[in-house]
């Protein structure tokens, strides 16, 4: 039979613990330590956490003569005499049925196994109006469960007349929690940032949300999150912000929604993280040159998706690029401007400068017709034109033919 386990138990202002959360192991039975070490402390806060009823507490004051010394029972185990003591334990909520019966919380099971005992050997035991056989002095029966509250009515009766009458109210619960993941409205993201909010819904008050990840030491990880209810609605809001690994690789996040009954909702998303600038290399241009252009080289990250060269978009660059930039004909320095973006709209930027110096055009100009000769032209069909001499590159030619 499972049964719900203590995992943790927390200390807020206790003698010699300013705050402290010691993790309970279920193999460990005993506290061991030297005088002083805080192992009666200990087992009083965990006994008045488990205590059902606080006025059985007793508080005895500094002054009792009985007391030897700091040992005077609860009130001496305090912490600073102005501010209050805190305990908690943490309880796994993996609790067995009986366990979630007994603290009348909802079960998800269609079956549920009642056994019991009774002091007399001819008792007639019924569970719903069905006989259930004695084995010796105990009897069991299983009986299947409706979707909400189950009543089942547990009679006994003996050859005396002696009756008596149980109800044991079950309430059945196999509805997953509702989950809406509002914020971030993406399930994959690419995040400019150290950490990252997480808010959505749920349709339960009761429902406590967990979030799975590995944390910034590479360790898995897990927060748990109450909803809290929004007005007058239905609906219970929570929200969180974790810490993100920003090394650029991909990190699944499960989000997990689970309601007293046990019943799991879940939703995952995944997220890459930068923080700093984008790597954009572009190789230096020649002080001067003498044709109107000049090639821009460069490499830049796996992050980027747009390139512009002085405000011209020139696409999705790749992880190198190498683009020819034509220059205004204009005789001076020219400022080139290479922009490298991101889709969180970071960009990395880098400014290149060369002097361009127009080589003088000679006094006559041939060209070619055909690619042969100045008379190799025929009426009516197509003529190609081509200028002369190695001077001619990334010059704009205007042709005007008469007649």
């Amino acid at each position: 039979m499972s049964r719900a386990r203590a995992t943790a138990l927390a200390l807020v202002n206790w003698k010699g613990v300013f705050y402290e959360r010691y993790q309970l192991d279920r193999r460990v039975t005993a506290l061991e330590g030297a005088n002083g070490a805080g192992k009666t402390t200990v087992m009083i806060a965990a006994y008045i956490v488990l205590l059902p009823d606080m006025s059985r507490l007793r508080f005895t004051n500094l002054g009792e003569t009985a007391a030897i010394g700091g040992d005077r029972g609860i009130w001496g185990r305090l912490g600073e005499p102005t501010r209050p003591s805190y305990a908690a334990i943490e309880l796994d909520l993996d609790a067995g049925v009986r366990a979630r019966l007994g603290a009348g919380i909802p079960v998800n099971v269609t079956q549920l196994l009642v056994r019991g005992t009774t002091d007399s050997t001819d008792a007639s035991i019924t569970i719903r109006g069905h006989s259930v056989a004695l084995q010796g002095l105990s009897f069991s029966e299983v009986v299947s469960l409706a979707e909400g509250l189950n009543v089942i009515v547990i009679t006994s009766e003996d050859t005396a007349g002696n009756h008596r009458r149980l109800e044991l109210n079950v309430t059945r619960d196999t509805v997953e929690p509702a989950l809406a993941i509002e914020e971030p409205d993406h399930l994959t993201l690419l995040v400019g940032a150290n950490s990252l909010n997480v808010s959505g819904t749920t349709g339960s008050e009761t429902a406590v949300v967990g979030f799975n990840y590995v944390d910034l030491r590479g360790i898995p990880a897990t927060d748990l999150v109450q909803s809290v209810r929004v007005g007058s609605e239905q609906v219970f809001r929570f929200a969180v912000e974790f810490g993100l690994i920003t090394d650029e690789a991909s990190h699944r996040v499960e989000v997990r929604a689970s309601d007293l009954a046990g019943n799991v909702a879940s939703t995952n998303f995944t997220y890459r993280a930068r923080v700093g600038a984008h790597f954009l290399e572009v190789a230096a241009l020649p002080a001067e040159v003498t044709r109107p252009y000049v090639w821009l080289n460069g490499t830049t990250d796996a992050w980027i998706v747009g390139l512009k060269i002085n405000g011209q978009d020139q696409g999705t660059p790749g992880h190198s690029f190498s683009v020819r930039w034509n220059l205004s004909l204009i005789d001076g320095n020219h400022t080139i401007v290479v922009e490298a973006f991101d889709n969180l709209g970071h960009t990395a930027r880098a400014v290149r400068t060369t002097h361009l110096t127009l080589a003088a055009l000679p006094d006559t100009i041939s060209f070619d017709i055909n690619g042969t000769s100045q008379t190799a032209a025929w009426a009516g069909e197509p003529t190609r034109f081509s200028l002369n001499g190695s001077w001619v590159d990334g010059l704009n030619v205007t042709w005007s033919v008469d007649g």
